[in-house]
């Protein structure tokens, strides 16, 4: 019996790891604009737990110390594809993938000591 899992992304093929990381933008201001005719709006989160579900990548396409997936949160909960720092995940069972999808992609009271 498979575990309950979000629908399969078309554009992408998973390898079968799944990954998690925190994302925490607090320290971000909201605005920037680091040229003169450029505007980066980054959202603020305050530690935001992302699960992931790593992706394979073609051989052209790889970047060391990068790890593509899709990653899922309650920010994002129909998930984006996007690369991370490798340096950022790290690995999880597929039974806590799927239920942190079966809890709506919130964190578990465990998870926060996990990201401390």
């Amino acid at each position: 019996m498979s575990l309950p899992m979000p629908e399969p992304n078309r554009w992408a093929h998973p390898t079968g790891r799944y990954l998690f990381y925190i994302w925490d933008t607090s320290d971000v201001p909201f605005v920037q604009h680091p040229a003169e005719d450029t505007v980066i709006i980054t959202p603020t989160f305050v530690n935001l737990h992302i699960y992931g579900r790593e992706m394979q990548e073609d051989a052209d396409e790889r970047r060391e110390g990068r790890c593509f997936g899709e990653w899922f949160s309650t920010a994002c909960p129909e998930g984006e594809l996007g690369t991370v720092d490798t340096s950022e995940v790290s690995r999880i069972t597929e039974q806590e993938f799927s239920d942190a999808y079966m809890r709506g992609w919130e964190p578990k009271e465990d998870d926060a000591v996990r990201g401390s």
